[in-house]
């Protein structure tokens, strides 16, 4: 014998309530994901900030050269003024576009072997947010993602 289920239709109503549910959490979700990518966004150029200065601190360490880094409308621009070794010229030829970071105070940090007054310390404010330690003498420099 057998039974015999009976599956009631969703109605109309029940359906529109369901699709307004969803657009309600759907446009709450645009509102954070927008913010958390923006966030990601700083956090990414951050760190390449962060990979350009150590990389002109070895430039100045190893090459013996002098090393500027510029902030300008949104691209950091390395330039080293003696002639770079054949490797480096590839890296450093075309500015690094940094999309996250819209202002960088101080906007030029200059590296010089012969001059260690000349090397940057202090703090480096990107977006008037988010810091990076200058140590003032040639290391590593470290930053943290906030």
């Amino acid at each position: 014998m057998k039974t015999r289920i009976s599956v009631r239709p969703f109605t109309l109503i029940e359906v529109l309530i369901v699709m307004a549910i969803a657009a309600i959490v759907g446009s709450s979700l645009l509102f954070v994901g927008k913010r958390g990518l923006e966030r990601y966004r700083a956090i990414s150029s951050s760190e390449k900030v962060i990979a350009r200065l150590n990389l002109a601190t070895e430039l100045m360490v190893c090459c013996e050269m002098a090393v500027t880094l510029t902030f300008e409308e949104g691209m950091l621009t390395l330039h080293a003024e003696e002639p770079l070794p054949k490797p480096f010229v590839k890296l450093l030829d075309k500015p690094l576009p940094l999309p996250g970071i819209h202002t960088m105070h101080p906007s030029t940090l200059t590296f010089s072997p012969r001059r260690r007054d000349l090397f940057p310390s202090g703090t480096l404010l990107l977006n008037n947010t988010q810091t990076i330690d200058l140590p003032g003498y040639p290391t590593q420099i470290r930053g943290k993602a906030r």
